[in-house]
């Protein structure tokens, strides 16, 4: 059964107010790296080196089977660079078979080849660094271009577009011109600084933004989403930010709600926590055993600064205060 875009998201909301408030753990939401290649060596970013093995088209289509009987709403086809799974559609394709809403997160190179898996998803996040320079200087060479050609495209398709921002040292100055430019192309902005969910093995302590240049970047995020910008972010969790690098633990649904399913299909409560959890693979054991199992692991978090995590995080805890900034300015 497929649902329209908003229907299959209320199920998705309505399944974690379940976990929140009824304690009927289940996995809701799934991110799903679902290849660690990609074409890309991006400076921060080391997922591609990890060679990973991953599910094969059938093992795939089962897994995605298993998530809807234990309940999952919606599904992150990310990467490495999800396009490059010769089954992506197929995959996008059988969520939304079952209800689930699918989201892809890409960094838009193959979208042009692959346009078919637009008509399975409801919303597509495109990686995006900052202005062509910034973004060609973590990225690569001729890169920007294709985050053009990625944004008209989605433009074209009707799709809700989110642009991903890392935030380094580097592009950490760059939030007005990003703010201009989500704007100018019809799309969101979420921004997520560097770290260990981008590299185990990469010395991302050296590409990090100063406190004081972060703490004044997310003033101007802040100050732009009062206006009405299109910025992910609420009060709450622009506070929380603002404590950054520091990273207080927070009530979340990782392993309760919400899970990391890797390429090679062990899951996680969430990606930050995927180099410091036991886990074991669905792959072997099935989906439901693999997501019993991080529930029996104490969760070693040490808080979470990605926007969107954060939010939805928010929104069920911190009530009035986790409305988006930019729908208050709206009213």
């Amino acid at each position: 059964m497929r649902l329209p875009g908003p229907l299959s998201k209320a199920r998705a909301a309505v399944g974690l107010a379940r976990v929140r408030w009824l304690n009927q753990r289940r996995p809701v939401i799934v991110s799903w790296a679902i290849t660690h290649r990609c074409n890309l060596r991006c400076v921060y970013c080391d997922v591609p080196e990890r060679r990973l093995p991953e599910a094969s088209p059938a093992q795939a289509l089962d897994l995605i089977d298993q998530m809807a009987r234990l309940g999952t709403r919606a599904v992150s086809f990310n990467g490495g660079e999800p396009l490059l799974r010769k089954d992506i559609v197929a995959l996008a394709e059988r969520c939304r078979s079952h209800g689930m809403s699918a989201a892809l997160s890409t960094n838009g190179t193959f979208l042009d080849g692959k346009r078919e898996v637009l008509t399975h998803l409801d919303r597509l996040q495109i990686s995006v660094d900052g202005p062509r320079k910034l973004h060609e200087a973590q990225r690569g060479e001729g890169t920007f271009d294709d985050v053009l050609s990625a944004l008209s495209i989605g433009r074209g398709a009707g799709l809700p577009m989110v642009l991903s921002v890392v935030l380094t040292r580097h592009n950490v100055g760059a939030i007005d011109d990003l703010v201009a430019f989500a704007d100018s192309q019809g799309a969101s902005l979420s921004f997520l600084p560097v770290g260990p969910v981008h590299a185990f093995d990469v010395d991302y302590d050296s590409l990090r933004p100063t406190p004081a240049a972060m703490r004044t970047a997310l003033r101007e995020a802040a100050r732009h989403a009062r206006t009405g910008a299109p910025i992910l972010g609420s009060a709450s969790s622009f506070e929380y930010l603002a404590q950054w690098p520091a990273a207080p633990r927070i009530d979340c649904f990782g392993a309760s709600g919400i899970a990391k399913l890797a390429a090679d299909g062990r899951v996680f409560p969430c990606a930050i926590l995927e180099h410091r959890t036991h886990a074991i693979s669905a792959l072997d054991h099935g989906f439901e055993a693999a997501w019993d199992a991080i529930a029996e692991d104490p969760l070693d978090c040490s808080g979470c600064h990605c926007t969107k995590t954060l939010q939805l995080n928010r929104v069920f805890w911190d009530t009035l205060s986790a409305i988006p900034l930019n729908r208050l300015a709206a009213r």
